[in-house]
């Protein structure tokens, strides 16, 4: 947060802009056991929903790019007992944020994408059809009701 209000004031000036949030799966921000990790994480997802709708219109894009599941990396332990080349390789957090901050993504904002699920085969606006959808899971979220004002 303290580095995004550091940048976003002169992105702002020169109306152009990507903020790409690296968060984690769902079911990783729901872990028995982590009761730091997940949680914020899930803030972070709130958060870049939240500067997706503030920035709307600046020329600054927010958006969360995420592996899509368990990652080879130090954050699992060699004693978790997982086969590492089975595991999500990072490599595939690559080709979705070199197009994220690009001027092609310069139109997309408040989307979460999974790296997993990028298809480097496709046109990249294809790919990320695929491998995107509502950041913060609005699409599945009730969202309250407003009482309207008069």
């Amino acid at each position: 947060m303290t580095l995004t209000n550091a940048v976003v004031p002169e992105m702002t000036r020169q109306g152009w802009g990507r903020i790409v949030n690296v968060t984690t799966s769902l079911g990783t921000m729901l872990n028995a056991g982590n009761p730091t990790y997940g949680p914020s994480k899930a803030a972070l997802e709130a958060l870049s929903a939240i500067m997706a709708k503030d920035l709307e219109g600046t020329g600054v894009t927010v958006n969360v790019l995420v592996p899509g599941g368990a990652t080879n990396t130090p954050m699992i332990s060699g004693e978790a007992g997982f086969d590492r080349a089975k595991l999500i390789q990072p490599e595939v957090m690559v080709a979705p944020l070199v197009w994220l901050v690009s001027d092609a993504a310069g139109k997309v904002t408040g989307r979460r994408f999974l790296g997993v699920r990028w298809d480097p085969a496709l046109p990249a606006e294809q790919a990320a059809e695929k491998a995107g959808a509502p950041v913060a899971w609005t699409s599945i979220a009730t969202l309250p009701i407003t009482p309207s004002q008069s």
